[in-house]
């Protein structure tokens, strides 16, 4: 099963969350503004983002995160930018964890260890709180 068809199989729940967006749902212009603030060179299409979460106040897609078949890229201004293989994700969890030890901060652990700031969740926090680790 690809990548694409996991996606599609838990989108009810992903599109709880008001700042995520799902091919072929992904406005174009907030999928160029992601690629040219946080993808390596901006060497991917348009067309290869599977899922793209926004964690912008007005919607312009510069911060947040995205997935294609075989690359996973973030960027917030708290946790930086950060790029990895798909095939080299070993785990993903879904975190509430204190930014600068106070703000508490909805976002996600890969491979244990980094943290994907998605400060744009917090608003939907109530709709997702039976799933994240608390």
């Amino acid at each position: 099963m690809s990548l694409y068809e996991d996606i599609q199989e838990v989108r009810h729940l992903l599109e709880l969350c008001g700042d995520i967006s799902i091919k072929p749902d992904i406005k174009p212009k907030k999928i160029m503004n992601a690629i040219k603030s946080y993808v390596p060179g901006g060497n991917i299409e348009s067309g290869q983002v599977l899922l793209l979460i926004d964690n912008t106040m007005f919607g312009s897609g510069k911060q947040g995160m995205m997935l294609t078949e075989e690359m996973l890229f973030a960027f917030s201004n708290i946790s930086g930018k950060y790029s990895i293989r798909v095939k080299d994700l070993e785990s993903v969890s879904p975190q509430l964890r204190k930014s600068l030890g106070v703000v508490p901060q909805i976002g996600l652990v890969l491979n244990g260890s980094y943290f994907v700031s998605l400060p744009g969740m917090v608003e939907d926090s109530d709709k997702i709180r039976n799933y994240i680790e608390w």
